[in-house]
């Protein structure tokens, strides 16, 4: 949820503003973020609702559709599985569709970028916290790294349906995504 840092974090990322907040008493928290995307000389701009719920460690996403995105539909969540030994598992999973009009040699570039990219970041932060390279560890990181190895696995699922009309129902796309 530090989506201010997320162009420091996310190469090809190169804004990401926060313009709205929202918390409940469960400890839920929306933020509504702005974001641009760049793959060479093509970019996209596209605004995205966020929902965390620590209780779940899950944090989901979709467009926000009260503004108009560049992107035809996005949705997707972040999940973290808590297994033996101080292990963690990672789950990231995304289901995004371009717009027709974006050329197909473009709309290739960015879909290449974008696996890569999404994720390419919670690899890096893994590896330092493991003491493999990269900067020293930050103190949490190296207490965990300390109680146990720490290990993250990534099961990535990405999908960019070219030409696609835009979801009928995102918010049920979401709930079908959860339930997986």
């Amino acid at each position: 949820m530090d989506l201010d840092n997320y162009p420091k974090m996310v190469e090809g990322c190169t804004k990401c503003a926060v313009y709205r907040k929202k918390r409940s008493l469960s400890g839920k928290q929306q933020v509504w973020a702005k974001y641009r995307i760049c793959a060479g000389p093509f970019s996209m701009e596209y605004f995205i609702e966020h929902t965390y719920e620590p209780s779940k460690n899950c944090m989901t996403f979709h467009l926000d559709y009260e503004r108009l995105s560049e992107f035809s539909d996005t949705v997707g969540y972040w999940y973290v599985e808590r297994v033996e030994d101080g292990w963690s598992r990672v789950y990231y999973s995304a289901d995004s569709q371009l717009p027709s009009w974006v050329p197909g040699f473009a709309r290739d570039k960015l879909i290449q970028q974008a696996l890569r990219q999404s994720t390419s970041w919670v690899d890096r932060h893994a590896q330092r916290a493991m003491g493999k390279g990269g900067a020293e560890p930050r103190p949490l990181l190296r207490r965990i790294k300390q109680a146990g190895a720490v290990a993250l696995a990534l099961s990535l699922k990405a999908r960019f349906l070219p030409g696609v009309q835009p979801l009928k129902a995102p918010r049920e796309a979401l709930r079908r995504l959860l339930r997986k």
